[in-house]
């Protein structure tokens, strides 16, 4: 059937050219700064109790109201990130939207917007 809908030879392999994994199951605008953070968790051994405020420049933030939004929030990516290491399909769940530690360190994550990151990643 491919053969009769493209002309030239046939490339399976074009399929899946350049496709990759994503880290954390969080709009591809978080991973930089769920993985800054991590690494200086890591680097500092600093532990998600220990988090008082995180502050970072930033795109514009986008709440979460709920479950499927927060997969888009800076804020909550990077707090689920500090408590489980990761932000990964089973860590954006419903039931981590209600975790109240979660949303308490979401609310200490202060963004400034930058309009400039905004220009480079519509």
């Amino acid at each position: 059937m491919a053969k009769a809908m493209v002309p030239g030879q046939a490339r399976p392999t074009a399929l899946d050219d350049r496709l990759g994994f994503k880290w954390h199951s969080a709009c591809r605008h978080t991973h930089p700064s769920v993985d800054a953070l991590l690494t200086v968790m890591k680097r500092h051994n600093v532990g998600f109790d220990d988090i008082e405020t995180s502050h970072r420049h930033s795109l514009t933030e986008r709440k979460g109201l709920d479950s499927y939004q927060s997969k888009f929030s800076m804020g909550f990516a990077r707090a689920v990130a500090a408590k489980n290491g990761r932000a990964s399909v089973t860590d954006l769940t419903e039931d981590t939207f209600k975790d109240p530690a979660l949303r308490a360190l979401q609310k200490r994550v202060t963004m400034q917007h930058d309009p400039d990151i905004d220009a480079a990643f519509p």
